[in-house]
């Protein structure tokens, strides 16, 4: 069972309590429901991440690091930031009247794109084998770690809605 999710001290360091909140309601998402393909009972996945990629590690007491993972900046950065795009439009649709057209779409657009970034993180991490519900939520995380989301109500929702 995923026991922890611990991030780059630096990147805590830098950031005000309210992205320190949306990171732990991300990582808590996590480790209340997830499902991965691995044998330790008790492990923890260590995030830290540069200019060129997301490293991932897990680790276990009794195995120490039993898979390590190099994601590239590259491949995540643009989903990211198309991410965070669309739910800044969504934000903007709360001011004013209901497009429920643009809405459909844009809410379409966001899951499509969730999608794509869990598809992509699932491929990397195989060797830990995480669901697609998990890759989902481990993109969120990265989002939230990522974008100073704090002004868009749109990720304040509950995961999925």
């Amino acid at each position: 069972m995923l026991t922890a999710i611990l991030l780059d001290d630096a990147a805590w360091t830098q950031v005000g309590e309210a992205r320190h909140q949306e990171w732990r309601l991300a990582i808590r998402e996590i480790l209340d429901e997830h499902v991965f393909r691995v044998d330790h009972d008790r492990w923890l996945l260590r995030l830290s991440w540069t200019d060129a990629a997301l490293s991932v590690r897990c680790e276990s007491p009794g195995a120490g690091v039993f898979a390590e993972v190099s994601v590239p900046r590259g491949e995540l950065d643009p989903l990211v930031r198309d991410y965070a795009e669309i739910c800044r439009e969504l934000s903007t649709l709360d001011a004013g009247p209901v497009d429920t057209k643009k809405l459909t779409v844009l809410d379409q657009a966001k899951r499509d794109a969730h999608d794509t970034a869990g598809k992509l993180l699932a491929r990397h991490l195989d060797a830990v084998g995480p669901t697609h519900d998990t890759a989902r939520k481990l993109f969120t995380l990265l989002v939230v770690l990522w974008v100073d989301t704090t002004q868009l109500s749109i990720l304040l929702r509950p995961h999925g809605v």
